[in-house]
Parts: C-alpha cells; structure tokens; sequence
C-alpha cells in the first residue's frame, strides 16, 4: 500500500535576502580573500536535498540541513556559481523507503535540479539512485555506507558519489577493535592499530587477551541494505586471520528496521551461544530497545555483565542516547546506552585545517548537543558534498549539462594535473571560485578528509572509536577514546 503521508518540502532560499542577517560575515575569517560578489544574471542555480527531518532518522537529519545552510551562505557570499545564487531546495523524506521517498526525488528532479544530496540511509540511496541515474542527474550522499552502492551503477560511467567511506572499511576497523578489546586502545585517544599475527591458540582455540578482546561473536544487524552487506563483512574480517581474526561468529541474527514487540529470540540466541562481545548494527530507537532487553537480561543473570557492545554509525546520534534514559525528559538520567562502544567516520579530523574551518562556520551559528565534544556524525561529510556539488557545477560552466557536472565532480575532487594544481578547502572557498573563474585546476580537500572519488565514486577516511560515557551530574555522551587509520584498512582487498 502506498504511504499517503503528506509530502512535507521546506526551501531554503539562503543567499538572497537572508545571508547577512546570519550571520555570514565569519567566513572572511576562516582564510578566504573575499572575492567581489557576481551580479545576478539569472534564475537561482537550484541543488536538491532529500533527507529525514521527521522519522528515526531525524536526529541526522536536522544537523545535516545545518550543514546545507553553511554551505549555502558561504558560497552566496563569494556571488554564488555562475554568478547566480544557489538555493538548496530541502524536502523531508519522513525516513521512508517507498512512495514518500521517491515522490520527493522525482519532485527535486522534475523541477530540474543541477546536483541532489542524500538521502541518509542506504536503503533510501539504492532506490533514489536508480532515479537520479535515469534523469542522469549527480547524487552525493554523505551518510549511506552500503558495499552494495560501489555496484549500484557503472564505474566511472555514473551519477552517484558519497563523501563518507564504504563499509568494508568500518567492518575492518570494527572487527580489528573487536579482537583486541578495549584494552587496544591503550591511553585515551591512542591509535587503534591492526592487531599483527594472531596468537597460537594452541588445541583449545583461540583466547582473549587479557582485557576483554573477543573471540566469540554475536552479530545483530538491520535486515536491509545497510546491515545486510555490513555484518558480510564484519564476519569476513572477524574470522580471517590476515585481517583481525582468527575469531568466531556465533550469532548472526537479522532484524527489522522498526521496534519489535520483543527481542526474545536475540536474548536467547546470545543466552546460548555465550559470545565474548555483541556488535549491534542497527539504526536507533531499535537499537535502544534491544539493549534495554539485554540490560535486563544481565540483570537476570541470563547474559554475562562482561559481554562488551559494539556498535556503529547507525547509532552515533545524540537520539541514540537520548531515547535510551530511564527518565524521559531528565538530561542527567542514567541511559540503557553507558558503556557501549562503537564505530564511525571520523567525525572530527582535527589534524586538518578544513575541518578546523569547517567547525568555527558551524559552530558560530549552533550548539553541540549537551556533553557532546565534537560536531555531529557526517555533518562534514555533507558540507563537502554540498560544496563539491557547486564547485562542479561552476567549473562545468552551466547547468544543461549533466555529463560535464559529472565529469567535473572528478577534476575538482582530485584536479587533473598534479603540477598545475592548486588545493583548495572549505576555508578557501573564494579562491576556490576564482581559480576556476581563472580556468585554473584545483583539487578541494574537505572538511571530512580527502575527497579524492575512485571509480565507485567511493573515498577513504580514518575511522574513531567512540563510547557512551556518564559524568555525574551531566547527560550522557559520546567520548572519543580511539582511532582505526584508513592506512590500515586499505591494505587488503
């Protein structure tokens, strides 16, 4: 049956009457030499935004909307592209799959849109893209980590891109943290590392090291196209002894996307099994529900209390933590979410000056969330799609084209001669416009990292490892206590 919902669309028309009064004046001092605003000689260059603001994964969605608003006062401040402004034209897909979600695309593309971004989960990618690649329009999400979307559509010959890394990667960092438990982390904030050759387990299998590294896993994941590929991978890694291995997966269970009236069957899968740890990957408040049953179920005595909880970037959102407390409504209110770890992109690659450009923009217009130390997951991701959308638009020339805005997504992610090249990011974003005004190669380096698209149109990134913490007196919150470099999770196929 087709969701009757109504369609509810927002534009953000950002950059005519609205920029001064928000405050754009900041941008001059991330770096950039203001370049003389361009008279508007036509009609807006308009870029569709499909995301959730309503729905589960509305939490993401709003900081990414923030995100878009960034983006768009700062290149209507250096005249917009093409000398005309550029409005990003939002719709809310209420975090729907079906009718809602493609009703939302086929509107932005009917209106003839130059570029699209989103939508956030992987799912939603997979149909809206068969949609953007017919109308043959770009499509960048910065969310949607799916393996399955590298295949989705022909390499090099295609029209979706992401600016967040695939998760074959994630599955590898996961499952190198997983083998080496907490422990690995050594000091907060040390480098995860690739665990090396694993120990000779002699006839009694493989054991834990000291600290709580796990040999036996149980795997709880979304039965769609995030989670499906996702725990593949995770038990490819986690039992390969070149990767993180040699473990074992001894649960493997898939759950639907929404809440169930009960996870018993989970419960006494791991009840039976006695795995040393659980990797959940799961989007919220699904994943808030299930640990709530297996917190009682420790309680209970039926789960051991030193089972240790992965999770991953489908619960690094403030939602995740909010909607596990006890006490609704209470910000100090103990959460079922304390003490579980995870995976996630990078959030916050304080080593590179973009990103550091990127957080003072963001941050003089909203506020982390409370106890919250760094900016929300992916909001980097999705300031650079929005700003490489627009740079490739610009260096195409126009917007009647959209094998020249594909093509020119390539030469300024990466420029197309090293030599003559010049790097530009989200505090340059004026000389950015000029070299291509100029008709000067550039290479932009983002926010989130290096956004260098391979023929999948797939980048890497470094990954942290991130954990629920609760100071007395304060909300719980996400601290960093680790990092996975991208450099040892590319080595193996």
């Amino acid at each position: 049956m087709a969701n009757t919902k109504t369609l509810r669309r927002a534009a953000l028309v950002l950059g005519i009457a609205g920029v001064s009064a928000l405050g754009i004046e900041v941008i001059a001092s991330c770096g950039s030499t203001p370049q003389t605003a361009a008279p508007d000689t036509g009609a807006p260059v308009h870029i569709g935004v499909v995301i959730a603001l309503t729905g589960d994964l509305k939490g993401t969605g709003v900081s990414l909307q923030n995100a878009a608003l960034v983006a768009s006062q700062q290149l209507n401040a250096y005249g917009g592209i093409l000398g005309r402004p550029v409005v990003f034209d939002v719709v809310d897909d209420q975090t729907d799959n079906g009718a809602i979600l493609q009703g939302a695309v086929n509107g932005l593309l009917g209106a003839h849109v130059s570029a699209m971004l989103g939508p956030i989960g992987s799912t939603q990618v997979n149909v809206a893209q068969k949609l953007t690649y017919a109308a043959k329009t770009i499509e960048i999400t910065a969310t949607a980590t799916s393996p399955i979307l590298s295949d989705a559509q022909p390499a090099t010959d295609r029209y979706l891109f992401r600016t967040v890394p695939n998760d074959l990667l994630q599955a590898k960092a996961l499952a190198i943290f997983a083998y080496g438990g907490p422990t690995s982390l050594g000091d907060a904030g040390a480098a995860v590392v690739d665990s090396g050759e694993p120990a000779d387990a002699g006839d009694a299998g493989p054991k834990p090291p000291p600290g709580g590294g796990c040999r036996k896993m149980a795997i709880i994941h979304n039965n769609d196209d995030y989670g499906n590929p996702f725990a593949d991978a995770l038990v490819q890694n986690f039992e390969d002894p070149t990767r993180a291995g040699p473990g074992a997966v001894v649960v493997n269970q898939a759950i639907p996307t929404d809440v169930q009236a009960s996870y018993a069957a989970q419960i006494s899968a791991i009840q039976t099994a006695s795995p040393d740890c659980l990797a959940m990957i799961v989007y919220d408040p699904a994943g808030d529900e299930l640990l709530r049953e297996i917190r009682s179920a420790q309680s209970g005595g039926q789960i051991l209390n030193s089972l240790f909880i992965i999770a991953t970037d489908g619960s690094f959102t403030n939602d995740f933590i909010v909607n596990g407390q006890t006490q609704k409504g209470v910000a100090s209110s103990p959460s079922v979410t304390e003490g579980v770890y995870g995976t996630n992109p990078d959030p916050n690659p304080t080593q590179l000056n973009g990103y550091n450009d990127f957080a003072n923009l963001y941050l003089s217009q909203f506020t982390l969330d409370p106890g919250a130390t760094n900016l929300p997951g992916q909001v980097a991701n999705f300031y650079d799609a929005a700003i490489l959308a627009a740079l490739a638009i610009e260096k195409a020339g126009g917007t009647d084209d959209p094998v020249a805005i594909r093509d020119s997504l390539y030469k300024v992610a990466s420029g197309t001669n090293q030599a003559a090249t010049q790097v530009v990011g989200p505090g340059t974003i004026g000389e950015a416009l000029n070299y291509i005004h100029q008709g000067t190669d550039i290479n932009y380096e983002g926010a989130s990292g290096s956004c260098d698209f391979d023929q999948y149109g797939d980048v890497v990134g470094d990954y942290i490892v991130w954990q629920v913490v609760h100071l007395s007196g304060q909300q719980p919150s996400f601290a960093t206590v680790g990092k996975v470099l991208s450099k040892n999770l590319v080595t193996s196929p």
